[in-house]
């Protein structure tokens, strides 16, 4: 356990800076926009399209709280080379972990496939 007594005023701020840091992040990452809005919006990620294309996208629906947070999280789960193109339906009420992982297992609503057939 921590002995307050003998932690100065410079540690006590510091940690309770940590712990907001910490709850800060989670409520962005982890806490829907918003809860009620259950919406279908539609999202296109095309081939190649960058991870700040794609959280840039995200932000301007209103389906995440935080474009750097999600770029964060994405970075962080090692998933930034594995997000996959395709047409993705989400709703406000889902969370930013929830929807990078859609996206980075490929859980499109349908996938872009171009399939040529010579005459």
């Amino acid at each position: 356990m921590i002995d307050f007594v003998l932690l100065n005023r410079y540690q006590i701020i510091a940690i309770t800076l940590a712990i907001i840091c910490v709850f800060t992040v989670a409520f962005g990452i982890w806490v829907p926009p918003d809860f009620r809005d259950t919406t279908s919006v539609s999202l296109v990620v095309n081939p190649g399209e960058s991870l700040s294309s794609v959280a840039q996208s995200l932000s301007d629906a209103g389906l995440i709280r935080s474009r750097i947070l999600f770029m964060l999280y994405v970075r962080a789960n090692g998933d930034e080379s594995r997000l996959q193109a395709g047409t993705y339906l989400f709703s406000r009420a889902q969370s930013s972990a929830g929807i990078a992982q859609a996206i980075a297992r490929g859980l499109a609503e349908t996938k872009d496939v171009t399939v040529v057939i010579p005459e």
